[in-house]
């Protein structure tokens, strides 16, 4: 292959959360002690999130969306939530060693490498967490919240990606039987998919 794509979170990089509305708590709770309770931001928050899924699309959309939705809460308290949840993810956010490993090996072979990943963090914060999980320097970043297409729907994300490695085979690496194994071939790539840290 020409070019690996690699899959961000729970491939490259995990946390140190069993799920991912461990996160939301834990902003939740670094965020209490103001006019309402945490149970009560986090289902604002949640509310909030599956109203954009419903709007945008899964994954289509960027956490500066959920949070203009956020209902019932004031803006001090959203503004306080907001930025307690990227902070809540950068400190939770580990490399899986033996894939930065892979990464690494890759770059040294003289293979492009990129990053193609569902989610709804700003770019700031995932060049941060790549930063702090000495990825490297950041390699070429297809997020869906950025382009409005995601792995999870039918892979179109991946097309675009095709497009910027046009004729080149590429391997696309990830946890996800779905999106990133299925949904990869489906668009004519390479797959391997790696188990999640929970598997």
């Amino acid at each position: 292959h020409d070019v690996v794509s690699f899959d961000l979170f729970e491939t490259l990089v995990t946390r140190f959360a069993s799920r991912p509305d461990d996160i939301l708590e834990l902003a939740a709770l670094r965020t209490s002690g103001n006019s309402c309770s945490s149970d009560e931001m986090l289902a604002a928050r949640k509310s909030a999130e599956f109203s954009c899924r419903n709007q945008f699309g899964a994954f289509k959309f960027g956490l500066e969306a959920v949070y203009q939705t956020i209902p019932d809460l004031s803006e001090r308290i959203t503004a306080a939530l907001h930025q307690n949840e990227l902070r809540v993810e950068q400190a939770l956010s580990v490399p899986r060693q033996a894939v930065l490993h892979i990464l690494r090996k890759c770059r040294a072979s003289g293979k492009q490498v990129c990053i193609v990943t569902d989610t709804h963090l700003p770019r700031d914060t995932i060049e941060a967490i790549i930063h702090s999980c000495a990825l490297g320097d950041v390699p070429a970043l297809y997020m869906s919240c950025e382009q409005g297409l995601s792995k999870a729907h039918n892979g179109e994300l991946f097309e675009l990606v095709k497009q910027e490695y046009p004729g080149l085979k590429i391997l696309h690496i990830g946890d996800n039987a779905e999106s990133d194994e299925r949904n990869a071939r489906a668009q004519g790539l390479s797959s391997f998919r790696i188990p999640s840290p929970a598997e």
